[in-house]
């Protein structure tokens, strides 16, 4: 066959084969089967859309409760993605509202508050075996503003939004996976916080700062209590109000640390490879490679000690 043939037969296989495939989607799109979820797994209901992986059906959820926290000692609030804001609020009763739109293949999300004697527990209770696609959901949670005891807060990927300015807790515990935690203004004799890689940030005024993580960053301003922060590769940014003792431990993670112009400390910074800057005159006591040994003021001031392999420590005035 020559070339000239061969070409026009492709030309008319081609036409043909466009043909009878516009043909055949007509037919499809008219036919009811093509509806069909046993044929297509596909399925158009109300407020139910589930195509190959499975979205599921979409939910409303709008519920409030409260709970009685005047004899509590720990308020526990549990969830895997709901955001959540606490604020404070008159009154012995915790307030919460959980609302949001969601998809679920597997039922429906629900509040729960339970009381356990002296806890007052809160939990957002979701589907067994997952099957949530989508979820928009809040948690507002309004606390009185005279309670004094343990805040509890465990989490997957929520953000945590704490503003209780007026109150004084015993203690602030929160876990977390990836979520971001921003305080407002917290006064507490302990705030602890682990994660993975989720940040925390805001204004501790009062209070023993605990933080563990891999890669999720630490910022927080106006720190006036010890400080103990564990951390691989996240930035750590602490501004202290007065003197007080600093343990850092960290792999890559950057450290900067902003003083006072007239604070007194102690500096102990061991790594491999990090960088040490400080615009504070120093007196120096060691220095051998990358590491640093030094003071400002009183020798014996609160001692900042920072471990590093490969990050850098930034000492700044303000």
């Amino acid at each position: 066959m020559s070339k000239f043939k061969a070409w026009h037969l492709a030309i008319i296989c081609l036409a043909v084969f466009l043909i009878f495939a516009g043909v055949a989607a007509v037919i499809i799109v008219n036919n009811d089967d093509y509806h069909s979820a046993d044929r297509w797994n596909m399925s158009w209901r109300d407020n139910d859309w589930d195509v190959g992986f499975g979205i599921g059906k979409e939910y409303t959820i709008d519920q409030n409760e409260t709970i009685d926290v005047n004899s509590k000692s720990k308020i526990d609030i549990s969830t895997i993605s709901s955001d959540i804001s606490i604020t404070q609020t008159t009154g012995s009763k915790v307030t919460v509202h959980l609302y949001g739109d969601y998809n679920s293949r597997k039922g429906e999300i629900t509040l729960e508050i339970a009381d356990t004697g002296s806890t007052a527990k809160i939990m957002v209770k979701y589907p067994k075996n997952g099957g949530i696609s989508r979820s928009n959901l809040r948690l507002d949670i309004q606390v009185p503003q005279d309670y004094d005891q343990d805040l509890y807060v465990h989490t997957v990927s929520s953000s945590v939004d704490i503003e209780c300015q007026d109150m004084i807790f015993d203690s602030i515990d929160i876990d977390t996976v990836s979520g971001t935690t921003n305080i407002n203004t917290i006064r507490t004799n302990s705030l602890t916080f682990d994660t993975v890689s989720g940040n925390i940030k805001g204004r501790l005024i009062e209070g023993e700062l605990k933080a563990n993580g891999v890669s999720g960053k630490v910022n927080i301003n106006g720190l006036s209590a010890d400080a103990k922060i564990d951390t691989i590769s996240g930035d750590i940014t602490l501004a202290l109000v007065k003197n007080s003792d600093l343990n850092i431990d960290t792999i890559s993670g950057d450290v900067e640390i902003k003083l006072g112009s007239n604070t007194d400390f102690y500096i102990k910074y061991d790594s491999v490879s990090g960088d040490f800057s400080c615009d504070i005159p120093l007196t120096i006591v060691r220095q051998k490679g990358a590491d640093f040994e030094g003071y400002a003021g009183d020798k014996n001031s609160p001692e900042i000690s920072v471990n590093s392999v490969s990050g850098d420590l930034i000492l700044i005035s303000f």
